[in-house]
């Protein structure tokens, strides 16, 4: 399934999660925020342009199968925004967290079981410190940080800032692994930030 396929599929999350929020909580939608919305799923495409392209015979084609499961992860955290911000916006943070991983657990230990999956595990170094990022950087300090901002702000503004994450990516892969960062990443950068910083709208003063 090639990756920039799957980065403009889930770059549409932040347009869905606003207009759930805007039929069904009543969150705003003004010129200016539609605006950066559009801005800023163009920036990510230029990216992905920039950086993957859009061969759609690159990682073994395009397999209908992986597509609606990158659909179904579009649709899930759309919804998830939305409703974590509709239902559960006075919830403990760490105990929605707890029990979103036990349901996960769960859900994941079932699936492992029907695949075959062993409990072998090679604990190098290197792994050790990618699990504890996983764990404590990712699905602990990144969810709940995730989830406090999604409780003081519009479901549809705090979305917006997935439009960062392949902007990101791409300069920590030119940083961390030398990849090169060409003019149209960069280009798709700019876009992505103006296009966040028109959907926040920061107040003036």
């Amino acid at each position: 399934m090639p990756s920039g396929i799957v980065a403009i599929i889930i770059g549409i999350q932040p347009i869905l999660t606003t207009a759930l929020a805007t039929l069904y909580i009543g969150e705003s939608l003004n010129l200016r925020k539609a605006a950066g919305l559009l801005v800023g799923f163009i920036g990510v495409g230029v990216v992905v342009l920039g950086k993957y392209g859009l061969d759609l015979n690159a990682d073994g084609g395009l397999d209908w199968f992986y597509l609606g499961l990158c659909v179904v992860s579009l649709i899930a955290i759309s919804v998830g925004v939305f409703y974590q911000k509709k239902f559960c916006n006075q919830s403990h943070l760490l105990t929605a967290t707890m029990m979103q991983y036990v349901a996960a657990a769960i859900a994941t230990g079932m699936f492992a079981f029907l695949f075959g999956e062993t409990w072998q595990v090679d604990w190098t170094p290197v792994f050790f410190l990618a699990l504890s990022w996983q764990v404590f950087g990712l699905s602990i300090g990144a969810v709940v940080l995730l989830m406090a901002i999604i409780r003081v702000g519009e479901a549809g503004r705090v979305s917006s800032m997935f439009y960062l994450v392949p902007p990101l990516v791409v300069v920590e892969a030119h940083f961390l692994f030398g990849e090169t960062l060409g003019m149209l990443s960069i280009v798709g950068m700019l876009l992505c930030i103006i296009g966040v910083y028109y959907v926040i709208d920061l107040p003036r003063r």
